[in-house]
């Protein structure tokens, strides 16, 4: 089953059990997703959450890693405008995306459009779609993808025509060049400066997530999909909450005040990319999630602390990148850094060596830092001063024995001035041997 026949599914029994009693769901689930557990998993998540926020978590939940389609090309030859189709990228909870090419009259070029899936052009849905079109037409920067045009088709859909990057889920592209945590880490400070570039232009992404990452053959990471980014409300109280909406979310990204419905903040998309950081380093999602059930989003989220990505093998992680990554990823958003910008730099000063903000700032821990990372320098003021230590030493050692051999020398032209001098005084004739020993004691 494609992902788009997937979810036609998934929508349509979540539209025919929301209409039903609670207690009549379980038979619902039993009769319609017979043996297939994922599908019942899904679509139960699902009308919890909707019980919870009224249908805000519809179609996140089930948002996974864009998925790629296998075999012949769906949609292959459509026309939207001036664009002919040529196959499927991938599909979301919102929209689906496909490889297209310009060939009208004026030039050739692939590209990559997003439209809406069938069934969701209700006004809301319609509205949040356009307002991502406007959002993206706001931002040049050389690691967001870019908006190249957009429009609506002929049946008035809205769609928009995306820069197309051709390339690897930045978890892959680490992992298949088996890059160091030092490539890792500067690769992902590219990152980091694009989501500080958006909030700077007062736009929070709210979905950061590998799948949304893509690593060009080049190495250079491009951000995609704000789909459900948000505006900054200028006129609130706090400067960086968000307007709120729908509560749409990736749960395995997801920070606390996301599962909570809480008003969402640049904080929010700092806890996202300790989540993308933690996956890129160790391999391994933060939070281990086994399902999207909401009682054990709060369990696993909200109440539970992240354990530390050294955790997962990789001890080279231990220490400062450990600390670094769960600072990113507290709780509270007031513990964890004030902007991705600091974010970035504490990795900027782990990369040279120096000591980062997020560790206690002791004497001894400075110390380790600059020894780290003055090694060369220290080895060759520690050679001088050995060299010259030794120097000191031999220069000394040679003193105390010249002045031993001179306390011989003394003694020994003593005893010829007065000892053999008095002996032989006493033989007649011995002047001129008394002169001559004299002389040469």
């Amino acid at each position: 089953m494609s992902p788009d026949e997937r979810w036609h599914q998934l929508e349509r029994l979540f539209l025919e059990a929301s209409e039903l009693a609670p207690t009549d769901r379980d038979l619902f689930l039993s009769t319609q997703c017979g043996d297939d557990p994922q599908l019942r998993e899904e679509l139960a998540a699902m009308l919890a959450s909707d019980d919870l926020d009224s249908g805000a978590f519809v179609g996140s939940i089930v948002q996974k890693e864009a998925s790629k389609v296998t075999g012949p090309p769906q949609n292959s030859g459509k026309r939207i405008g001036p664009y002919r189709v040529l196959g499927n990228l991938g599909t979301g909870g919102m929209g689906a995306v496909y490889l297209a090419v310009r060939d009208d009259d004026h030039y050739r070029k692939e590209v990559a459009i997003k439209m809406l899936r069938t069934g969701l052009s209700d006004a809301s849905t319609q509205a949040r779609f356009r307002a991502e079109r406007q959002i993206l037409a706001g931002l040049e920067h050389p690691n967001i993808a870019r908006l190249l045009d957009g429009g609506a088709s002929e049946d008035g859909d809205p769609y928009l025509v995306m820069e197309y990057v051709p390339g690897q889920v930045i978890t892959t592209f680490c992992s298949s060049k088996k890059l160091s945590n030092s490539a890792r880490i500067a690769m992902f400070r590219q990152v980091c400066d694009a989501v500080d570039y958006a909030h700077q232009k007062l736009i929070v992404h709210r979905d950061l997530k590998p799948a949304n990452i893509l690593v060009t053959p080049d190495g250079v990471p491009k951000l995609l999909d704000f789909g459900i980014a948000k505006l900054i409300d200028p006129t609130a109280t706090d400067s960086n909450k968000t307007i709120t909406g729908y509560l749409l979310m990736t749960p395995d990204y997801a920070s606390p005040e996301q599962v909570r419905g809480e008003p969402v903040t640049t904080s929010t998309d700092v806890y996202a990319l300790g989540a993308v950081l933690y996956e890129i380093l160790s391999g391994q999602k933060p939070h281990g999630l086994k399902n999207y059930d909401p009682a054990e989003l709060t369990r696993s989220i909200c109440e539970t602390d992240v354990r530390p990505p050294s955790e997962s093998g990789n001890s080279g992680l231990r220490g400062d990148l450990d600390t670094i990554v769960l600072k990113a990823m507290q709780r509270e958003p007031a513990r964890r850094y004030r902007s991705v910008e600091q974010f970035s730099e504490d990795l900027r000063r782990w990369l040279e060596g120096e000591a980062v903000s997020a560790r206690p700032d002791t004497f001894a821990y400075r110390a380790t830092k600059y020894m780290r990372r003055h090694t060369i320098g220290l080895a060759a003021v520690a050679s001088v001063v050995i060299a010259l230590t030794s120097g000191t030493w031999v220069a000394w050692r040679q003193a105390q024995e010249a002045q031993a051999r001179f306390s011989q020398v003394r003694k020994l032209a003593n005893r010829f001035v007065f000892d053999f001098h008095d002996e032989i005084e006493k033989i007649p004739g011995s002047m001129k041997a008394r002169k001559m020993l004299v002389a040469t004691a």
